[in-house]
């Protein structure tokens, strides 16, 4: 999909300016802040100034104020900062609980507390993404309702226009609804990652106590659940399985949005996160 309109306004020099100050600042305060909380609220308070600084751009009226802009703002800028800073984050907190067998249970509990908010942090940056695509997909279904000589099989063809460009918007509409799937599935991917990690996650009688912890971390996970209940043995059986559960998270995506297996992994294929790609030769797409 090409960039959308104000994209290319927003690498400009003075916008650059202003976000290596945040992250020269952001970089000195987590130096200076030895504590996992202290780290995670530092965190969050960079990805805020981020986001800050194109929103100023944004409302200056410099450009439109649109989903697709906002989405290509996460996608490329927001995103790519905070996910291996999360990543690494998490990485360090499991490393010094290894090394220290825990600490004292003041410091046990400080530890969970900042695992537990990086990964409210990781979800709602998730599900942000989500909603942007969502409305994107929205916004492009209304736009080609507002002009029916637009939608897919018309005779009536705009002056100068051809058959074209009802394609293309076609496959544009296909390819948001598409992109919107791959992302749930990453979502998805990401709890049961955080599911697999609870002691006792694979009876029935597990499954509300677990949802229970983390009811405030709107795991969409659960709530696929809800609406489908025979869901709920095949997410018990994540602790069982090895290896990314990429093939349960296309099941969960593939019966709540009501469309085939073969559809959800052309998705994947086609618009999974930049860190599968990475990742692809370790498991499979």
């Amino acid at each position: 999909m090409n960039d959308p309109p104000g994209w290319d306004q927003l690498d400009h020099f003075r916008i650059n300016r202003k976000l290596e100050k945040v992250r020269k600042k952001y970089a000195d305060d987590d130096r200076a802040k030895p504590t996992p909380v202290e780290k995670v609220a530092s965190l969050e308070w960079f990805l805020d100034q981020i986001e800050g600084v194109y929103d100023q751009e944004i409302d200056s009226g410099t450009v439109a104020d649109t989903p697709e802009l906002w989405a290509a703002i996460y996608r490329h800028k927001i995103l790519p900062t905070a996910l291996p800073r999360i990543n690494s984050l998490l990485f360090d907190i499991a490393h010094k609980l290894h090394l220290t067998g825990g600490g004292k249970p003041e410091g046990q509990a400080a530890i969970a507390a900042a695992s537990r908010a990086l990964r409210r942090l990781r979800t709602r940056l998730r599900a942000k993404e989500i909603e942007l695509a969502s409305a994107c997909e929205h916004g492009e279904r209304a736009r080609i309702a507002e002009n029916p000589q637009q939608l897919p099989g018309s005779e009536r063809v705009p002056v100068g226009g051809s058959k074209q460009t009802t394609h293309a918007d076609e496959r544009e509409l296909c390819d948001s609804k598409s992109k919107r799937r791959a992302l749930l599935v990453a979502k998805i991917i990401e709890e049961l990652m955080v599911l697999r990690t609870e002691p006792e996650f694979e009876l029935e009688g597990d499954f509300a106590p677990v949802r229970k912890k983390y009811k405030n971390e709107c795991f969409y996970t659960f709530d696929a659940a809800r609406r489908f209940p025979n869901l709920k043995d095949m997410i018990l059986t994540v602790k069982s399985n090895r290896g990314t559960p990429i093939g349960l998270a296309q099941q969960i995506v593939a019966k709540c949005e009501g469309v085939g297996m073969d559809s959800i992994k052309k998705d994947w294929l086609h618009f999974k996160p930049e860190q599968y790609r990475q990742s692809r030769r370790r498991t499979k797409p």
